[in-house]
């Protein structure tokens, strides 16, 4: 017992090793790219803000200076201190140097990228530097003059509340440097109609909570919510092939249709979810996300299984499951048979022995394409519409990912726990996103927020608006600013305050990942609300003040807006007239 509780006094070392680990893996990261002479794109960075941060920086800054001595950044929200420090070396921000001009261009309500590097705090230490030489563009050109009005409204009731911290959590007794500014609209020529009315620009659903009372769970609010909205969509879009619902202008009317729709959403669950809903009412639709490597996709797993059992075709577990994946298409009946038949199961046996001369000889993608035409995946996939045009394209870009990634690696083996590794990756880009199809333009576009920054749709639709994820003691490092705009960071989640802290910040990006989700429609938005466990820890439940009710009601008194209560999912199918088998 003595010595359990000695053990037990012993000092935490965790946070000094972790010190010590990260300095210790910087240093030897730094020799190694050294001793290969290798830089990668963030040592551009590092090593110019080192350079003009030496005792040679004023002449570097000159040089740079008078060979660009004009210079326009746009998307100047998403900067992170290291650039900044760059920019403001080399153009002198503060001093305001009339033979050069540096002029940056940011909205901070739309600075969404914190998990990238980007810190608003870093537009503020510019917004301070140049003060008294701002110029706010408010006019909008993209939406109605009601859509602007209705999005002017959401954020206005946050701002205006006495005593608050304004729609963005930035206002305090020494002022609010992200004031919220209604913007102004320029409006369209056309308006979107339903049965011959127009519809309301900012359209709110309202779910009831549980009959006994207690408030939704998260699931239950997806659930109910993907099917309110994809029943909607549905409405809207048969009303758009009879005519009855489009976009209707000077003299001309143009139906509804898929396209015209997006989805906003936070996470790929969500996607899921509304993606599911609409397929299960005949209406196609396409994932767009920040996210979306190829390697993720079903097909990598069956082609995984394809490759071990080429690799080992005489081993009968990896064959029979390779043989029975989805895509190759074998019956349950045809399965069966290769565990009776002999002769069937020693010629399955042959053929995959043949797809592995055909890697060693030829590569990975001859014989991938072989094994598809062998097993007429390509006839199958495309005579199955959308989806399976969209398997097999992945399909093919897999192969080429792997036929690449072989020219580097020795043997079937390495190919496959490389292929392993990347379906495991938590970040992958480049070539191995999605190669995007034309007719996933006609598709109904799910897409998450991030993704959809700097885009417009005709109709918005965020049936999971009331969606949050609190910071959790778990999520670390905990990261926060204090006083003077200074990053902080805490390797354990223990202490409230900084978790609160930490929390406070992700309310705040949360608040302006709305913002951009609420300003990407042209003409309509759709939002979805519940009166969920914590609500007022969310942003949409920050904006209306921390109650639901009342804060719908105060924002459904304004023109253009509408509130409907306990809406109701129904069963209804798209029904296209110019396609003769709807895909789902």
């Amino acid at each position: 017992a003595g010595l359990q509780a000695q053990l037990a006094a012993l000092p935490d070392a965790r946070d000094d090793v972790l010190r010590h680990a990260a300095g210790w893996v910087a240093q030897r990261f730094a020799a190694e790219q050294a001793r290969h002479a290798k830089m990668g794109f963030n040592d551009l960075l590092t090593r110019l803000d080192a350079a003009l941060s030496g005792s040679n920086g004023p002449r570097l800054a000159q040089v740079i200076r008078e060979q660009f001595p004009v210079a326009l950044i746009d998307e100047f929200q998403d900067t992170d201190a290291v650039q900044y420090r760059i920019f403001d070396a080399v153009y002198r921000v503060a001093a305001n140097d009339e033979s050069t001009a540096l002029i940056l261009i940011g909205d901070p309500k739309q600075a969404i990228y914190a998990f990238r590097g980007a810190d608003i705090y870093t537009y503020l230490s510019a917004r301070a530097a140049t003060a008294g030489r701002h110029y706010t563009l408010r006019r909008n050109f993209r939406s109605t003059h009601a859509m602007v009005a209705a999005a002017n409204r959401c954020f206005a009731l946050a701002e205006e509340r006495d005593g608050g911290a304004g729609a963005f959590l930035f206002r305090s007794d020494a002022g609010n440097p992200v004031p919220f500014l209604p913007a102004e609209a320029n409006g369209r020529d056309d308006v979107l109609q339903a049965e011959g009315a127009e519809l309301p620009a900012l359209n709110l659903w309202r779910l009831p909570p549980k009959a006994d009372g207690k408030a939704l769970s998260k699931s239950d609010y997806v659930a109910e919510m993907a099917a309110v909205c994809a029943s909607e969509m549905v409405r809207l879009l048969n009303l758009g092939q009879q005519g009855q619902a489009g976009f209707f202008g000077k003299g001309e009317v143009r139906g509804l249709r898929p396209a015209d729709m997006a989805v906003l959403v936070s996470s790929g669950s969500e996607a899921t979810a509304i993606r599911d809903a609409l397929a299960a009412r005949g209406v196609r639709s396409v994932y767009l996300s920040e996210k979306e490597p190829v390697f993720r996709r079903p097909e990598a797993v069956e082609l995984q299984l394809w490759l071990s059992a080429c690799a080992e075709p005489d081993d009968g577990r990896l064959l029979r499951a390779a043989l029975a994946t989805p895509t190759l298409g074998l019956d349950w009946a045809e399965l069966d048979g290769l565990n009776r038949d002999e002769t069937a199961w020693d010629e399955r046996i042959d053929q995959f022995r043949t797809y592995r001369e055909c890697w060693r000889r030829q590569g990975v993608l001859p014989m991938l394409r072989r094994l598809l035409n062998d097993f007429r995946v390509p006839a199958r996939l495309l005579a199955g519409g959308g989806a399976g045009e969209r398997s097999l394209t992945d399909l093919l870009h897999l192969a080429e990912l792997l036929q690449q990634a072989s020219l580097l690696l020795d043997g079937e083996h390495a190919l496959i726990r490389h292929l392993a590794e990347q379906r495991r990756e938590d970040k992958v880009g480049g070539d191995t996103r999605q190669v995007r199809l034309e007719s996933d333009a006609d598709l109904v576009k799910v897409v998450t927020i991030h993704k959809s920054k700097g885009l417009e749709y005709p109709l918005v639709f965020l049936p999971f608006a009331c969606s949050f994820r609190a910071t959790k003691s778990t999520d670390l490092p905990l990261k926060w600013h204090d006083a003077d705009g200074q990053l902080q960071l805490a390797l354990q989640g223990d202490d409230p305050a900084q978790l609160a802290l930490a929390d406070r910040e992700r309310l705040g990006e949360d608040l302006r990942k709305l913002y951009v989700a609420l300003t990407r429609a042209r003409y309509a938005t759709w939002v979805g609300t519940a009166a969920l466990d914590g609500l007022e820890r969310s942003h949409l439940g920050y904006l209306l003040g921390g109650g639901l009710d009342a804060g719908l009601a105060e924002l459904a008194a304004a023109d253009g807006i509408a509130l409907f209560d306990e809406p109701e999912a129904s069963d209804e199918r798209y029904q296209a007239r110019d396609t003769a088998i709807v895909e789902g």
